[in-house]
């Protein structure tokens, strides 16, 4: 690794999906740029193309780069994700130089070619975000117990490459400190803060485009529609609230669903509700200000997911607009909604359970919530230094965030 700033080592953040949160990891290394008053080490985005035409080309030190045409083609082809990680590696071998540093923006994908001979001599240095590591899964059902093992021999293989430096967990101390403490796993795990988008946005008058009357209170379950996402729990949980709140609030659904036999379903489960109970679903793509113009209006988000351990930018963004979470008590989701006080946590199988949370925050947020302090200290200028931090070990950089 380099001792010296301005070296030639460049460091590269590569992502070939598009979708969810990805567009929005890539703008917080512009919005980082274009935030600094330093010449540092170069750095590339390599970027599904649908990702780097919403931004700039350039920012300072910092190059947007599309990824070709045709090494999308090829790698779109392929349905396997063997295949496709390996694709992906022989793609940044094509690009790096001896001396590199390369960031996977989802270090899971590539643990299977990682471990292979041949990217195991790789002159160039890595490091990742793991998205899910073994140790957040639960050990309650044969299921979860062949999962963890599967996903600790994967993490075994890729730390046999002595080219990876760095992973990164989002929003996850302890399950940093449990993987360092494993003494067959190498010591390089590091909690990373899971960002709050700070951008600007236009404000959405949500009462007038949806017709929420201005008495009701917007309980709002928001983002891609996905089974994980517990929906028809939460519309049973609607039922069970008492008449006199059901008259009083409003579940609104938003987000796009790529399931049509889970839409039809929750379309189903909706039209059998009593009249009385009000909720509407838009199969609709939320743009950033829908999606924040929704938060900021919102009395409650509603994060009662299922088999969900790892962290989820959701919990953050409403934390952003003082809008409290009922949240599922398990993982990472759960622990961070009680460590911060950002709302409350319920058994995300039990619809009374969660009936009975809506009640508890539509009674009144945790007067000690420490929304504002949980923005601050997860801010995208933190999440972007400390990956960029990864590329140097302990020499200097001038992208280090204290």
């Amino acid at each position: 690794m380099p001792t010296a700033l301005n070296s030639r080592l460049i460091t590269y953040y590569l992502e070939t999906h598009c979708g969810g949160h990805r567009l929005e990891f890539a703008a917080h290394f512009v919005a980082f740029f274009q935030s600094i008053d330093r010449e540092g080490e170069p750095v590339c985005l390599l970027l599904h193309p649908d990702l780097a035409k919403h931004l700039p080309a350039a920012c300072g030190t910092l190059e947007v780069r599309a990824i070709p045409a045709d090494v999308m083609r090829r790698l779109e082809a392929t349905g396997s994700l063997w295949r496709r990680s390996e694709l992906e590696m022989q793609y940044l071998e094509s690009v790096l130089a001896p001396g590199d540093h390369v960031i996977l923006s989802d270090l899971d994908r590539y643990q299977l070619a990682l471990g292979l001979r041949r990217f195991r001599r790789v002159r160039y240095t890595v490091s990742g975000v793991l998205l899910k590591p073994y140790c957040q899964l639960p050990r309650t059902t044969w299921t979860y117990r062949r999962q963890r093992l599967r996903k600790y021999l994967q993490l075994r293989w890729i730390l046999g490459n002595r080219a990876v430096k760095a992973a990164f967990i989002l929003n996850d101390a302890e399950a940093a400190r449990h993987l360092n403490a494993t003494r067959s796993l190498r010591a390089v795990f590091s909690p990373l803060p899971d960002p709050v988008a700070t951008h600007r946005y236009r404000l959405i008058d949500i009462r007038q485009r949806y017709g929420i009357a201005p008495h009701r209170a917007v309980l709002l379950v928001i983002g891609g529609i996905q089974r994980k996402k517990n929906i028809g729990r939460v519309i049973v949980a609607m039922t069970k609230l008492p008449p006199p709140v059901q008259q009083r609030t409003t579940l609104l659904i938003l987000g796009r669903c790529q399931n049509e036999a889970l839409l039809a379903e929750l379309r189903a489960e909706i039209a059998a509700v009593d009249p009385g109970v009000c909720i509407q679903l838009h199969d609709q793509f939320v743009d950033a200000d829908l999606f924040e113009s929704a938060l900021a209006t919102a009395a409650m988000v509603l994060a009662v997911y299922i088999n969900s351990y790892c962290s989820s930018g959701i919990i953050g963004q409403a934390a952003k607009h003082d809008t409290p979470t009922v949240a599922t008590k398990n993982g990472v989701i759960g622990r961070t909604v009680r460590a911060y006080r950002l709302g409350c946590t319920v058994d995300e199988l039990s619809e009374t359970d969660i009936s009975r949370g809506i009640q508890q925050l539509l009674a009144g947020a945790p007067s000690d919530s420490r929304a504002a302090r949980y923005v601050a200290e997860h801010s995208p200028h933190h999440f972007v230094g400390q990956l960029l931090a990864s590329a140097y070990g302990s020499a200097p950089s001038a992208y280090a965030v204290t």
